[in-house]
């Protein structure tokens, strides 16, 4: 079962489809990363929920960015 069916047909839609998925899951780290930064270096929150609160970000981050930038129709 798929959540995002891939609407891509021959390999170079499909490898353009790759290239944004990758570069999407990226910006996705980079995200993470200055989440965390600001809420345990600036904001001082503890490391746990910290975590789960970027995690959460992540989470709807990755999702609105299949949703409408990587898997389209």
């Amino acid at each position: 079962m798929f959540v995002f069916k891939s609407k891509a047909i021959g390999g170079k839609q499909i490898t353009f489809e790759l290239v944004k998925f990758v570069y999407y899951r990226g910006l996705s780290f980079i995200l993470d990363m200055l989440s965390m930064l600001l809420l345990i270096e600036i904001l001082h929150f503890h490391d746990f929920y910290a975590k789960l609160i970027t995690q959460v970000i992540i989470v709807v981050a990755n999702f609105l960015f299949s949703k409408w930038l990587i898997f389209k129709n």
